[in-house]
């Protein structure tokens, strides 16, 4: 063995190593335990039916599909203030949440979507008590996709109770706004928020009971396009001050149309719609105009909608074969529990609006004073067959 200043080189050699060691064990940057995994192997899947912890997802996930089978919490203390516990990076990702609620996260984002490649469906759920005074529940930004169906936005306290910027594309087929209470004087929608020249079309919407902010919608930045359709329903809305909030508004050259109001129309960039739909606030008026009974848990202004269906509109020919007696497609707020009461004697038979093409199933149906009657809990066409 050679020697160097009475050290043998294999010493020399020994104690070089443990000096790098040291030194790179200060100079690498320590790693957030808060930072959230990159979900490419989704085995952490709650027993609610989404992710259980902080999770970020790319295109390299295997599992894309989440569907909900009970009340999802978001805990704060899960998650970094200011991030989002479900952050959509890339790829097309669906949730199903089956009435089921997804709840908080009270300090972030319960959901943020960015990025060109990124798509979010997402149907029958309801988001309620997340954001903060900087951060919606859900904000779609980056020119990501949002396609949503049967969404409400419940109780939430943030920016605005759903956001989309930066040349975002959303589209929400019967979406409600209820009891939103944004921070004051941040200059937000306490609904709603457009921005940056983001798309977004919704039909079917109700803004009822939100507060906090002098506009209930606010869109603004060159590009930006709002189009609401089928006559959104804007009441009880309110000021930090207590009074009444104005509806929208439309700032910096944003488009915004509220379209098929009879009378009262803005129209701009009008569209043809798949799927007709009678204005909000629907289920009062079909029973009082007809013999059909309704009743919602939380009463039939709380968002639920219903509309009488002819064959055109159940669209399914061995039904129209069958001789149907009557039918009702009832959507918006079902998760609460709706009752349907038919005056004359049959069977049911539910159409699922959940799927693609609607599942058929019988329904097991009740009498009530000489009514036909089921209970439902989920958004679909009730169709009264005579009795086999």
């Amino acid at each position: 063995k050679h020697k160097r200043n009475g050290m043998t080189v294999k010493r020399i050699k020994t104690i070089s190593l443990l000096c790098f060691l040291f030194t790179c064990a200060f100079a690498l940057p320590v790693q957030s335990q808060t930072t959230p995994p990159i979900m490419t192997n989704p085995v952490n899947v709650d027993a609610c039916g989404l992710p259980a912890s902080h999770t970020r997802l790319t295109s390299a996930a295997t599992v894309t599909t989440f569907n909900m089978t009970a009340d999802c919490t978001f805990s704060s203390s899960a998650v970094p203030d200011n991030d989002a516990f479900l952050f959509l990076i890339s790829g097309e990702f669906t949730i199903n949440g089956n009435g089921y609620s997804i709840i908080g996260p009270s300090n972030a984002f319960a959901i943020f979507v960015t990025g060109s490649s990124s798509v979010l469906n997402m149907n029958n759920v309801v988001i309620r008590q997340a954001g903060t005074a900087t951060r919606a529940p859900i904000q779609i930004q980056s020119g990501a996709t949002f396609n949503g169906r049967d969404i409400t936005f419940s109780g939430n306290v943030g920016y605005s109770a759903f956001t989309a910027s930066s040349g975002a594309s959303v589209s929400i087929e019967r979406a409600q706004f209820l009891n939103n209470a944004s921070p004051a004087s941040n200059g937000q929608g306490s609904a709603m928020t457009v921005i940056s020249g983001a798309t977004v079309d919704i039909s079917n919407s109700v803004f009822r009971g939100n507060a906090g902010q002098d506009h209930v919608v606010v869109a603004r930045g060159d590009g930006t396009i709002l189009q609401l359709f089928d006559c959104p329903a804007f009441t009880d809305n309110l000021k930090a001050d207590g009074s009444p909030a104005e509806n929208y508004i439309a700032a910096s050259d944003a488009i915004v149309s509220i379209l098929g109001c009879k009378g009262k129309t803005k129209k701009k960039t009008p569209r043809l719609t798949s799927t007709p739909r009678p204005p909000a606030v629907t289920c009062l008026d079909l029973q009082t105009s007809s013999d059909i009974r309704i009743r919602a848990t939380n009463g039939l202004g709380s968002g639920v909608q219903c509309q009488r269906l002819d064959g055109g509109g159940i669209g399914i020919q061995s039904i129209i074969d069958a001789g149907f007696i009557d039918a009702v497609d009832v959507w918006g707020y079902v998760e609460q529990g709706v009752e349907v009461c038919f005056p004359q004697a049959g069977r049911i038979i539910f159409l699922d609006a959940l799927t693609i093409p609607r599942a058929m199933s019988p329904l097991e149906s009740y009498g009530v004073n000489g009514m036909t009657c089921v209970w439902i809990e989920s958004p679909g066409s009730l169709v009264l067959l005579p009795a086999d």
